[in-house]
């Protein structure tokens, strides 16, 4: 056995340097290889590669056991071991975490605005906080001389927490809203499918949804 210090050429078994008197390192011989035969050409392939060396056909890929090293073919790796005690490499390619698939965004509910709706089932959307209604809206339902009695800006409708009122401060011959006149009344909560008679001249009725 050969001293790893000085070089001197030790008798088997010995534990100490005749030379210099180190202690002799005992070396294990390097694992055998663990070789698979290609059904093809026949050639020895190292264990675990997908495809023969010496022809370059694909090889079967038979499970082996756990903690043998596809590079060098050391099999006294833990099998928890990740990488070869022997020559260092990965025992195995780690898995690629699974992707989720994407979680697709709820659709957003269509917005359905409160509205009024008048005799001949024309609807005027409600879709601001504050919407003021006058003269402009029922030109096309009424003449020059019955439209002369709505004042340009006849009322409000506000919608508020969550719920919608009417107010009439500003009109010339008034606002009732299910046969009580309201004018500067300050502002009445509407409720669906109230009634609202502008200048006892139109009608309108109020829907919710």
């Amino acid at each position: 056995m050969k001293c790893s210090y000085c070089g001197e050429e030790n008798a088997e078994g010995e534990k100490y340097c005749s030379n210099c008197g180190m202690k002799l390192e005992e070396h294990e011989p390097a694992p055998a290889r663990v070789l698979v035969r290609c059904e093809n050409c026949g050639f020895m392939n190292p264990a675990g590669v997908s495809a023969c060396q010496g022809c370059g056909e694909p090889m079967e890929l038979v499970p082996e056991k756990k903690g043998v090293c596809p590079h060098c073919g050391f099999d006294r790796n833990p099998e928890t071991a990740k990488f070869c005690m022997n020559c260092g490499n990965k025992l195995a390619p780690e898995e690629p975490a699974p992707v989720s698939a994407p979680i697709p965004e709820p659709e957003p509910e269509p917005v359905q605005f409160a509205r009024l709706v008048l005799p001949n089932s024309r609807e005027i959307a409600l879709s601001e906080p504050e919407e003021y209604i006058g003269r402009a809206d029922f030109l096309q339902e009424l003449s020059p001389e019955e439209a002369k009695y709505i004042s340009r800006e006849h009322l409000k409708i506000l919608y508020e927490d969550g719920k919608y009122y009417i107010l009439d401060e500003k009109s010339t011959n008034g606002t009732k809203l299910n046969g009580s006149d309201i004018t500067g009344q300050g502002k009445k909560e509407l409720k669906d499918n109230d009634t609202i008679v502008l200048a006892d001249t139109v009608t309108a009725t109020f829907r919710a949804q």
